[in-house]
């Protein structure tokens, strides 16, 4: 049996702007590291990424 719980909308729009702003900031962080770079340069130039370090 499964349960169903019913949150009322404005619940649901918090949870969900939590849960993007905890994304939004991820994604950021992670962008700012070096292999997050070096693979967006090498998909936008077309290229094979050169893995450098760790």
């Amino acid at each position: 049996m499964q349960a169903i719980v019913h949150l009322p909308q404005p619940v649901i729009a918090r949870v969900h702007g939590v849960a993007y702003d905890y994304t939004r900031a991820v994604m950021a962080k992670n962008l700012q590291a070096q292999h997050a770079q070096e693979g967006l340069d090498a998909f936008l130039s077309k290229r094979q990424p050169v893995w450098r370090g760790q």
